[in-house]
């Protein structure tokens, strides 16, 4: 996939306007089609932002029948996400077949109607960042005026996903403890990365550097935020969008047999998704503090007979 496009246009100084030579026209039509190469070329970049933000997106399929098994064309299915209750609806094809594509990361629930069947809805479905998930096939039984709920838990497994991935959820980002506060250090959790010393602070000098992935080098992985690019320029093997840990909804880091579109380099592809607003309002304040009085002294140091360092940071917000 193209991440960016570099468009140089280069134009000199327009002719002088003299009469009777015909060059005011020539000078209108060059400013003319300048306008139409910049006009084309903000369009493409408008494209190019819009495919990339569409990485993090995922879709919902399934397979709508009867209790015998046949398939039930026409059926209503409306996807409704219980954070934010967004919703989208459409109905099965001639195949019972119904696809929600380009659906925002999210836990949703399913609800099925038809005439003359029962409804069925079908909640604590969780679709991760560019996963295709699948329900499988929902039955409908005959009946009116009753609904019947189904609450997904436990594993799934996903026949859909051809993908090799780890997931960080956003309770395993609140639950586990950090040094530095620093997404990457958690990177760690997912099999295949390897483990690394955590990060004094966000995002240190000149940022984070990554962890690698699969015996492959750092400068092989490619991070995303939001859809984002977020690898540093000038230094492929650090992260240059730093993001507050308590913004983070959730990171997936695929390890390969990618698809198509994550083919830009040949390490894993780290997507971080950040936390969205949703129907109640809530809020956080946080302190965090290292201090040399709370450390014991190192082996080397109490053999020469050196005090502790100086270790003190404070680190607060909200």
């Amino acid at each position: 996939m193209v991440h960016s496009v570099a468009i140089a246009l280069g134009f000199g100084p327009l002719p002088a306007i003299r009469a009777g030579e015909g060059l005011q026209e020539e000078g209108l039509m060059s400013t003319a089609r300048f306008l139409r190469l910049a006009s084309a070329a903000f369009v493409l970049a408008l494209w190019i932002d819009r495919a990339d933000a569409q990485e993090i997106t995922g879709t919902i399929s399934g397979t709508v029948t009867d209790e015998q098994g046949q398939v039930l064309p026409g059926a209503t299915v409306t996807a409704m996400d219980e954070r934010t209750s967004y919703s989208r609806a459409g109905v099965t094809d001639a195949k019972g077949n119904f696809l929600f594509s380009v659906m925002p990361p999210g836990t949703y629930t399913l609800r099925v109607e038809m005439a003359n069947f029962r409804t069925v809805e079908r909640k604590r479905n969780v679709l991760s960042p560019s996963e295709r998930l699948s329900l499988g096939t929902i039955r409908l039984t005959v009946g009116l005026g009753e609904s019947i709920v189904v609450e997904a838990s436990g594993a799934r497994v996903n026949t859909e996903e051809t993908q090799h991935s780890g997931l960080i959820t956003s309770q395993q980002i609140e639950q586990v403890q950090t040094k530095g506060r620093d997404v990457t250090s958690l990177m760690r959790l997912v099999p295949g990365v390897r483990y690394e010393d955590t990060v004094e602070s966000l995002g240190e000098s000149f940022g984070t550097l990554v962890p690698q992935v699969s015996g492959m080098r750092r400068d092989w992985n490619h991070i995303t935020v939001d859809g984002v690019l977020g690898n540093e320029v000038g230094q492929t093997n650090r992260m240059a969008q730093n993001i507050n840990l308590d913004a983070v909804s959730e990171v997936r880091v695929l390890l390969n047999t990618f698809r198509a579109e994550y083919g830009r380099t040949g390490g894993a592809h780290i997507e971080i998704i950040s936390k969205g607003g949703d129907s109640q309002y809530r809020g956080n304040a946080y302190y965090y503090g290292r201090n040399d009085h709370l450390n014991a002294n190192d082996f080397s140091n109490n053999r020469a007979g050196r005090v502790r360092p100086r270790y003190r940071f404070n680190t607060y917000g909200f």
